[in-house]
């Protein structure tokens, strides 16, 4: 059985379960490497039109500057705020440059600076990078990032199906037995066994940023209350919005196929392709998305948010019929993250806090939207083309 049908011709490789879509990129998104990196591995300089941090091959420089008796010293006594201080001051990022990031705003690279330049500072001054490709140092947007934005909806509309309404197979296990094993075990009755599991059908490619379609800046936590205490975070670098200019961005899913169409099929033979997942994934996100809204920025000190999102609210309330909302990353919030019904027993609501983009944007809003094979070969050479020039430059 199917849960829905839909009689719109969608243009797919759907004979080979190949769905290519382009990326639209609404608020920042970050999703690291779980590291962070200090002022021993970057350095910022100033350019013409701002700041830019570049990551350092510290290893290559420190062979050729030991020679330096300042270098020398602090090597051997350890003093590591003098060793970054005079790697700021003398590394030639032309030669030892694998990475260039702008940054998003002066004053960010200001604060960075007076810690950096600080020899007897504390602050470790790190920061969080994108993930990168290791080999080109370019940045990636992981496949596994989207089907795990994708797989929450799912599992929340099947934890519900079939239930009495409000209530949720996943929760009632949890307060029933009050062992793992129970959540463990409803998960397995939706989607089977971890060797045969459903979701497996479902595969998504990592998408490839150039360089230049990235920005370092400052997360920066707001509250409800407009004077309340705020936790400090470490500056992270950023997919930056597709309306901010870039080569467009493109990726493709994978559904296995039956009877020809790309779908999802439960152990109990329901299945369900695109169409389902758009209108689940839509129902889900939008909601998270408007409740989030009214329940921070209407507030009169936020209100500076809500304007700054009225292309984005516009974008998601005209979603079209081929069109994936997703919330991915970092600081997507604990609401985007887990099923309606099995939110952790000791959180209530939305929280008190929420963490934004250069304390401007909260962090990612994204589009996928269904192509034609055609528009997904083009862009992708193009793309090559692009980080080709790149390398050569």
């Amino acid at each position: 059985t199917t849960l829905f049908r839909s009689n719109k011709p969608i243009n797919l490789w759907s004979h080979e379960g190949y769905i290519p879509f382009k990326l639209d990129v609404l608020t920042p998104v970050f999703i690291g490497s779980g590291e962070a990196i200090t002022p021993l591995e970057y350095v910022i300089r100033k350019e013409k039109n701002g700041f830019a941090i570049h990551l350092i091959d510290t290893e290559d420089w420190l062979c050729h500057a030991r020679q330096k008796d300042a270098v020398e010293a602090a090597l051997n006594s350890g003093d590591l705020p003098r060793l970054r201080s005079l790697m700021h001051e003398h590394v030639d990022e032309k030669v030892y440059s694998l990475a260039r990031i702008p940054v998003s705003n002066s004053y960010l690279a200001s604060i960075l600076l007076k810690y950096i330049n600080n020899p007897v500072g504390k602050s470790k001054v790190e920061i969080e990078l994108f993930f990168r490709n290791p080999l080109t140092k370019n940045p990636i947007l992981p496949g596994s990032s989207l089907k795990g934005a994708l797989s929450t909806p799912i599992i929340d509309f099947l934890d519900k199906e079939g239930m009495d309404p409000g209530v949720g197979r996943l929760k009632t296990a949890v307060e029933r037995y009050k062992q793992e094993r129970a959540y463990k075990h409803v998960l397995e009755e939706i989607f089977g066994k971890i060797s045969d599991h459903a979701m497996s059908a479902l595969k998504v490619s990592d998408i490839s940023v150039p360089q230049g379609q990235t920005q370092l800046v400052a997360a920066q936590e707001v509250r409800k209350k407009e004077h309340g205490k705020v936790t400090p975070k470490v500056p992270c670098e950023v997919l930056l919005p597709s309306n901010m200019g870039g080569i467009p961005l493109y990726g493709r899913l994978f559904l296995k196929t039956m009877n020809g169409i790309p779908c999802i099929t439960l152990p109990d033979k329901t299945s369900f392709g695109i169409d389902d997942i758009i209108r689940i994934t839509g129902k889900f996100y939008k909601e998270r998305y408007k409740k989030e809204y009214f329940n921070f920025y209407t507030y009169p000190h936020l209100k500076y948010v809500s304007d700054e999102l009225t292309n984005v609210t516009d974008r998601i309330d005209s979603l079209l019929d081929d069109e994936i909302l997703l919330r991915v990353g970092r600081y997507s919030h604990i609401e985007c993250m887990t099923v309606k019904n099995n939110a952790p027993s000791n959180r209530k609501g939305f929280g008190k806090t929420r963490t934004l983009a250069d304390g401007h944007l909260p962090f990612g809003w994204v589009i996928l939207k269904l192509c034609s094979e055609k528009e997904y070969i083009d862009g992708m050479k193009n793309l090559e083309e692009h980080m080709q020039q790149n390398i050569r430059l």
